[in-house]
């Protein structure tokens, strides 16, 4: 980060999902893993969650985070970093999303794509919302002035 500063970074964003909150800097810093919590919390309460991870390590500190926040979260995993294979994968893991009727899917990796999705809306037949979707819109509106607030 402080070579992405120096070189003159006025924006620094974090590509992966999990919290980077340990990262400081005087730049703004994009912390996915501090957006996507608040936004999707916002968004599940009071509905059946669908989760999928990209590691099924990752489950059971999913099923801990969204119970923090009172959300009945149903949790798969698929990896989108195994080519073709991924689109099988998601939809294994889209299977007991549809089975257990969650209301909204969050896909929580920002390397899972519209080719996913499109299999995991296919299968449980509700919005399913990306991870690079939400990151890409919250660049774009902090782009749009054309100059990035400094950290203060």
């Amino acid at each position: 980060m402080d070579r992405l500063r120096a070189g003159g970074a006025e924006l620094l964003i974090v590509l992966c999902g999990a919290d980077w909150s340990a990262l400081r800097s005087d730049v703004l810093v994009v912390n996915p893993g501090r957006v996507f919590p608040a936004i999707i919390s916002a968004l599940a309460g009071g509905r059946r969650l669908g989760v999928i991870k990209p590691s099924a390590g990752q489950i059971e500190e999913a099923h801990r985070q969204f119970a923090e926040h009172g959300i009945e979260a149903v949790v798969t995993s698929a990896s989108p970093y195994t080519g073709e294979q991924r689109l099988d994968d998601v939809r294994r893991a889209a299977e007991p999303l549809a089975a257990a009727r969650v209301d909204l899917v969050w896909m929580t990796c920002v390397g899972m794509d519209e080719a996913m999705r499109e299999i995991v809306v296919e299968v449980t037949g509700h919005p399913t919302i990306l991870a690079r979707s939400i990151l890409a819109r919250v660049i774009d509106e902090l782009l749009a002035a054309g100059r990035v607030p400094a950290a203060t």
